[in-house]
């Protein structure tokens, strides 16, 4: 009778490890995605709805690898969180949480050592723009008319030669700019607003959604928000000049979530 009993307790033990192991995980939040709210400075994630046979409670928001928020929506606004980061979203029933889903970022790309020329020095490449893909920048010359398309921003004196003041300038100013002596075309070139900013580079959180012009003098260690043509903000903070020269130094940062203002790095 002992031994008739011990195998009682074995067989409902089986049972119960053979019905866990029948269990279906929840499934993963399909077609993530994040985009810029419309005040600029919120961000808006989107997934689709869970299977209607899960009977999921809801989702959890998780930013930074941290649960923030929940809700019982396909859709949430984090908003004003100034401070970029990693999205991820799961389902969760009373006693369930399915895997993350797909990782979104915010992170801006933050690049140094480029350097450019004034616009006046011949021979040189004076031209700067972001891929708005993966956010990396590139030099370019601005006597290849090709390439117009592909530039957010310059250098200039805005007089022959390049021993001047120097101006962060928009490229459409570019075709009547009296130092552009190398330039090639006068059609493509692209617009680009600046603001001269009361933050130095680091300290630079949440950029200013308006008060962009399509110039602004220069200052050595001086931060300029940047707004794209298509877009997207950027940081740049001239690091140095030489007016013998008409070398530029320059780093850069650039959010490739377009509309969304927040460069924190």
């Amino acid at each position: 009778m002992k031994k008739l009993l011990v195998s009682g307790f074995m067989l409902a033990f089986l049972l119960i490890i053979v019905g866990c192991g029948d269990e279906e995980a929840l499934t993963i939040p399909a077609n993530f995605t994040i985009s810029a709210a419309a005040d600029e400075i919120s961000v808006v994630l989107d997934w689709d709805p869970s299977p209607a046979d899960e009977d999921v409670e809801g989702y959890y928001i998780h930013f930074n690898s941290v649960i923030v928020d929940s809700t019982a929506n396909e859709t949430y606004t984090h908003t004003d969180p100034q401070e970029t980061g990693t999205y991820n979203v799961s389902a969760y029933t009373a006693d369930d949480e399915s895997e993350l889903s797909v990782t979104q970022s915010t992170i801006p790309v933050v690049e140094t050592g480029w350097e450019l020329y004034e616009i006046g020095v011949a021979g040189e490449e004076s031209g700067f723009g972001w891929d708005v893909t993966d956010g990396t920048g590139a030099i370019y010359s601005m006597a290849d008319e090709t390439l117009a398309g592909s530039i957010d921003l310059y250098f200039t004196d805005w007089a022959t030669g390049y021993g001047g003041d120097y101006e962060i300038s928009s490229p459409d100013r570019a075709p009547s700019d009296p130092g552009a002596q190398n330039l090639a075309g006068t059609t493509g070139w692209r617009l680009t607003g600046f603001a001269l900013l009361a933050a130095n580079f680091d300290d630079v959180t949440v950029l200013p959604t308006t008060g962009y012009f399509d110039y602004e003098d220069v200052a050595i260690n001086a931060a300029y928000g940047v707004y794209t043509e298509d877009g997207h903000y950027g940081l740049v903070e001239v690091q140095s000049v030489s007016q013998a020269t008409g070398l530029v130094q320059i780093r850069t940062a650039f959010q490739t979530l377009a509309g969304l203002a927040i460069l924190e790095h």
